[in-house]
């Protein structure tokens, strides 16, 4: 039996670079550090081969997939579309539909889809839960793949992770900015493995893209409650 091949995929901001770090920790696993949305065939020496992409495009989830372990991540979209607006403070031009809110919602509704229909290799996990308990819901995704690991996976200091050639963690002296992409998605996948929606994150998102997002059915399913949680916070302490 060939390597077995492991797809991480969700919208952009996500933590899609994160997780496929932390799965290339394990022993068994080859990480390809770069993005890419597919595997190629080569000489791989270990058991697992490790991709991820920033996308949730339609054709995961055919037949020219079938063969591949698919991790499908979401997160609470009032963090990633502060994220986007974030990175993209200085040309909002770049705010394509890719990083819009249509965008966004789309892929809850396929990540529903999933969940109330499982397929086969498919498993589909919240950023958020990702880090409750000890982590205890992304061990079980991962015991249900066959991975073997021990925890130190999960220590993600003096690792030097990447996701671009040519850029090391271990030249990087200070934070970049965020406009510097590459070297800032290399610091930020360098530091410690925790759930980064702090909620000093939310004055970038306004009252009218809250009030969007509560107005589509698969955001109040999956997030629905946090969101109004947090909403007082955005309106008053944010904004």
């Amino acid at each position: 039996m060939g390597v077995k091949k492991i797809l991480i995929f969700g919208n952009p901001h996500s933590g899609t670079s994160i997780i496929k770090s932390i799965v290339g920790h394990i022993d068994a696993v080859h990480e390809i550090y770069y993005e890419c949305d597919k595997i190629e065939e080569g000489i791989y020496n270990k058991d697992y081969v490790v991709c991820k992409c920033p996308d949730v495009m339609d054709k995961f989830f055919e037949e020219e997939y079938k063969d591949y372990i698919k991790i499908f991540i979401v997160r609470n979209p009032i963090w990633v579309v502060a994220s986007y607006k974030r990175r993209f403070v200085k040309d909002e031009t770049k705010r394509t539909f890719k990083y819009s809110i249509e965008r966004y919602v789309k892929v809850l509704e396929k990540f529903l889809e999933c969940v109330k229909s499982p397929k086969n290799n498919l498993y589909t996990i919240r950023y958020e839960d990702i880090f409750e308990n000890n982590f205890e819901k992304f061990k079980c995704l991962l015991n249900s793949i066959g991975l073997e690991y021990d925890p130190s996976i999960f220590g993600n200091e003096n690792r030097n992770n990447m996701i671009v050639n040519g850029i090391s963690y271990d030249k990087i002296v200070d934070m970049p900015k965020a406009h510097d992409h590459d070297r800032f998605r290399t610091y930020q996948i360098n530091q410690a493995f925790v759930n980064n929606n702090t909620i000093e994150k939310l004055k970038d998102i306004s009252h009218e893209e809250i009030k969007i997002l509560l107005e589509q059915p698969a955001v109040i399913e999956l997030y629905g409650d946090d969101i109004i949680k947090h909403e007082g916070f955005i309106n008053h302490g944010c904004n």
